[in-house]
């Protein structure tokens, strides 16, 4: 289970802003595995995103609307055990940030 906050807020009828924060644990219950991911750490997830839609535009005779999102993830320091296919030991420490950003068009129709 993934415990997750969100929201949105109106602000009018054509823009809105929304957020939300969210804590993942690492799916992973080992620390010694040949395939790590690097990204399979504890991680804080905030995301920041708005909408702007219109209703009436010159070229279109559908509302369009547009969003742009904005997500940090916080990846916490794990340490790894790499094992090869000859069984050779490789200690690696995984930490850092993901930064992504996002939009979308959207035509209703």
């Amino acid at each position: 289970m993934i415990p997750r906050l969100g929201g949105e807020y109106q602000l009018n009828e054509n823009f809105a802003v929304r957020g939300g924060v969210a804590y993942e644990q690492s799916p992973l219950k080992t620390t010694r595995n040949p395939e790590i991911n690097y990204l399979d750490t504890d991680k804080l997830v905030v995301g920041l995103g708005v909408s702007a839609t219109y209703t009436q535009t010159r070229w279109l005779a559908y509302p369009v609307r547009m969003d742009l999102g904005y997500q940090y993830q916080q990846l916490s320091k794990r340490d790894f055990t790499l094992v090869d296919h000859d069984g050779n030991e490789t200690p690696v420490t995984a930490e850092g940030d993901v930064h992504v950003l996002s939009g979308s068009v959207t035509l209703k129709f």
